[in-house]
């Protein structure tokens, strides 16, 4: 798309607005970027894209200003169905994302990597990977960093061989007309942001736009366990497209079956009928199954790209958890606390207890639920945790859900949960952060959250109170 002089239209100024804004601006772009919020509520969002050469407006969209432009560059928080949004698609205004100015910005191979869970983790473990085997990459997007800002701020050409690892959400996914991974990588589908896509056809619709444009001499990674995707490589992936599998079962796949599996205790990848053993799983410094999953994936993508064993075994013991994502965060009375705040579905919580010793967990649960269905909880919880603690907006709904033998504590705040959960445990237990909902009721972010948990934990180890 040639960008000078022509006009573009930023909704949302939150990081990955601002992003495109100054991108578009650079390459001599007219920038007109509006956000429903108003300005003090902004930060320096306005000030930054306004000294870049901006105009804006705040707390409202002028409907004929907004439309008056070749495209709308939409950011991920602000939903497709707006009707600012809706008015443009009946008016043929082509509606983006930075994702896909991202794509069309960079000459690097991109890999792509989403799904409903894992998706920071098998970012950063792919990003480290490629640079363990000599690579030149960039890692960001939903992750942290805009991609823009990554292609922008190189500070020199782009190099021949160079890698974009790029985490990308269903809300990124549902903008892209033309981006095309070179690798992209679909580590699961479950309910989540069902508040926003309303259905799970919806949702899963957006994931499967990754694949959208990948032709010959591409490569998708695809769950073998998971349903959704397992069907996606069935009807959804372009000719030419090489098909990749993960599964975290003991079997061998398929005869023709390509990707990463567990041959006894060996994570292993099958390419043309040859398998090739990469590392014990005992090796793995990552808790819970979720990270074989996640390593198992990450093993066929380097399987696809030609990287050994040795190189791939490196990447993965050098490798630690994500901060609030099954995060250590130290210890009160001998009671073991583990930072899962990431844990924002019911699918990611399910997962952070699959790994757990039964009747051990002291569990945190609670926040906004988007949507999802916590009686998908109630076996797990009942077979591994001790007693739940419950905070946040949608705590009643949480303890109608679980089966009514485990006990329930209502707690007002997260440092009371805390507390109360180090007074009920003993010595070997596990506080367990898993909330299986969004934090924004209580916490700034998922971030905020778990860095408040921690804090209660340190606190609760000195015997500090309030």
């Amino acid at each position: 798309m040639e960008l000078k002089n022509r006009h573009f239209t930023v909704v949302g100024l939150g990081v990955s607005g601002q992003a495109a804004a100054r991108h578009l601006l650079s390459r001599g772009a007219k920038v007109h970027c509006t956000d429903s919020r108003p300005e003090e509520e902004l930060g320096g969002a306005v000030e930054t894209v306004t000294t870049a050469g901006a105009t804006v407006e705040t707390g409202g969209h002028d409907r004929v200003r907004c439309l008056a432009a070749d495209a709308l560059v939409l950011s991920p928080g602000v939903p497709t169905s707006s009707p600012l949004v809706q008015e443009a698609n009946r008016l043929g205004v082509t509606v983006i994302g930075e994702v896909e100015l991202a794509g069309q910005a960079t000459s690097r191979k991109i890999i792509g990597i989403t799904g409903s869970n894992g998706k920071s983790t098998v970012t950063s473990l792919t990003g480290r990977l490629l640079k363990q085997a000599g690579l030149d990459t960039l890692v960001g997007g939903n992750l942290g960093t805009p991609l823009l800002d990554l292609i922008d701020g190189q500070g020199g050409p782009e190099p021949k061989e160079g890698w974009l690892v790029a985490e990308l959400s269903s809300f990124q996914l549902e903008t892209v007309r033309h981006f095309r991974p070179t690798v992209a990588v679909v580590l699961n589908v479950t309910p989540d942001h069902l508040d926003r896509h309303r259905e799970m056809r919806v949702y899963s619709a957006a994931k499967e736009r990754i694949l959208l444009n990948q032709g010959e001499g591409d490569a998708a990674v695809l769950n073998l366990d998971n349903q959704v995707t397992r069907a996606m490589a069935m009807g959804s992936l372009n000719e030419g497209v090489r098909r990749l599998f993960f599964t975290g079962g003991r079997g061998k796949p398929k005869a023709g079956v390509e990707g990463a599996y567990m041959l006894e205790d060996e994570l292993t990848v099958r390419l043309a009928g040859e398998d090739l053993a990469m590392m014990k799983a005992g090796d793995i410094p990552l808790e819970g199954r979720h990270n074989l999953e996640n390593c198992l994936a990450v093993a066929a993508v380097a399987g696809h790209l030609g990287i050994d064993a040795q190189t791939f075994t490196a990447a993965v013991t050098g490798f630690r958890a994500l901060p609030h994502r099954m995060e250590p965060a130290g210890t009160a009375r001998g009671i073991r606390a583990v930072n899962d705040s990431k844990a924002t579905n019911v699918d990611s919580t399910l997962m952070a207890l699959s790994g757990m010793a039964p009747g051990s967990v002291l569990l945190i649960l609670g926040g906004q639920g988007k949507g999802g269905d916590f009686s998908q909880l109630r076996a797990e919880v009942a077979s591994k945790t001790r007693s739940l603690f419950l905070i946040g907006e949608d705590a009643k709904l949480i303890a109608g859900a679980m089966d009514p033998a485990v006990p329930v504590e209502f707690c007002d705040d997260l440092d009371q949960a805390v507390r109360q959960a180090v007074a009920a445990g003993r010595e070997g237990d596990v506080l367990l952060l898993s909330p299986a909902c969004a934090s924004f009721d209580m916490f700034d972010n998922f971030e905020h959250r778990g860095d408040q948990f921690k804090e209660a934990v340190r606190r609760a180890a000195e015997g500090g109170g309030d």
